[in-house]
């Protein structure tokens, strides 16, 4: 199998996915269960890693040199205060570059200048 140069550091440890994805299943507080799966990543690994594919939730409190956001359409990122937070912390997760794909069709109130 041939691996992009970018992709080439990401591994992907579907033990602990699962056991992760068991953990916000069953706990009905997901931000909870979010903030604590990201402080133990950050205990585990001592910082993030250099390339990762992450959800908004696992990245709080996490920095990178570049991030690419791809957010969803007007449809799934409705304009209301919960998500113009969440939306925050995604555009400042990044320190020097931050890329943003905006969809050209129904694109979210949250992301027009």
């Amino acid at each position: 199998m041939q691996t992009s140069a970018n992709f080439r550091d990401i591994r992907i440890d579907l033990g602990r996915e699962f056991a992760e994805a068991r953990q916000i299943h069953t706990d009905p507080d997901i931000n909870a269960v979010l903030t604590r799966l990201t402080h133990q990543r950050g205990v585990r690994k001592g910082q993030s890693p250099p390339q990762a594919i992450s959800t908004i939730h696992k990245s709080k409190g996490l920095e990178t040199r570049r991030a690419l956001l791809v957010p969803r359409d007007a449809n799934n990122l409705v304009a209301n205060e919960k998500n113009r937070c969440l939306l925050y912390v995604a555009l400042s997760r990044a320190c020097e570059h931050l890329t943003l794909v905006v969809p050209r069709s129904n694109p979210s109130p949250l992301l027009k200048l």
